[in-house]
């Protein structure tokens, strides 16, 4: 029996990229769903939502034309990507865009050349790119401190005030932890149901020492964001706003590994 969690991968992605007809442009996910700023970047660029559905179908062919323990490896490959395209928001300005970019060619070359069996990259694309720091700064963490994150940002857009500005971030990440909780719900009873099926042994412990651990790492994460942060009010606005930012980022990565 294959694994239930492996037979979800990226099961939007897939369902739409076979679904939509040949002249979308993509995205391969619903934009007006998008919680992420990875996502809602896609959604603004059509030419990032070109390359979203067009690495969403390389993911598809590649997981045809392969089996066993091949195909097997294509999910946790394919997170370890994710994680690398969620990386360039430590990019500034307009090298955001350019840094997903590059990781799409990237993973979409690495995808056909698994399709096509071939052991060797033959598709040209660029040279990988660093993520770039801002313009003059010193560095790229003196350039982190000065740029807030986009989800404070958008409090701060839509509200009136600081007080405004930090319920406006409370109510998000608040919704974000109860859509994780219950993604990780999910996620758990599918790995428990893989020990009791006998295809998995220790799933369900595994899956909870990891959520746990992901917990710690994103209060420690965000604690350090705010440390770093230009002094002021804002820094507890500034780990707050982490905390949703990285709380939809793994929200999102259940959400696409379940039905």
């Amino acid at each position: 029996m294959k694994s239930l969690l492996f037979k979800a991968v990226l099961t939007a992605a897939l369902v739409l990229a076979a679904a939509s007809p040949a002249s979308a442009r993509g995205p391969s996910f619903d934009c007006t769903r998008a919680g992420s700023w990875t996502e809602r970047t896609i959604c603004a660029d059509p030419e990032l939502s070109a390359l979203d559905e067009e690495m969403a179908n390389a993911f598809a062919a590649a997981r045809a034309a392969t089996s066993g323990a091949e195909r097997e490896n294509l999910l946790p490959y394919h997170r370890n990507w994710l994680s690398r395209r969620a990386e360039c928001w430590n990019a500034s300005g307009t090298g955001q865009e350019a840094c997903l970019k590059q990781r799409y060619l990237e993973r979409i070359r690495e995808l056909r050349d698994i399709a096509a069996g071939r052991s060797d990259p033959t598709v040209p694309v660029p040279a990988p790119m660093a993520v770039p720091a801002a313009t003059g700064a010193p560095s790229a963490l003196a350039a982190s401190r000065a740029e807030e994150p986009p989800v404070l940002r958008e409090c701060r857009a839509g509200t009136a005030g600081p007080v405004e500005t930090s319920a406006c971030l409370q109510s998000r990440l608040k919704r974000a932890e109860d859509d994780l909780a219950l993604a990780a719900g999910r996620a758990g009873r599918a790995a428990a149901a893989l020990d009791a099926a006998g295809t998995a042994t220790g799933a369900e412990e595994a899956f909870f020492a990891a959520q746990r651990a992901f917990v710690a790492w994103r209060d420690a994460n965000c604690r350090w964001r705010m440390a770093v942060a230009v002094a002021g009010g804002a820094a507890e606005d500034i780990f707050r706003a982490c905390l949703v930012e990285m709380t939809e980022g793994r929200r999102d990565e259940l959400a696409a590994m379940l039905p």
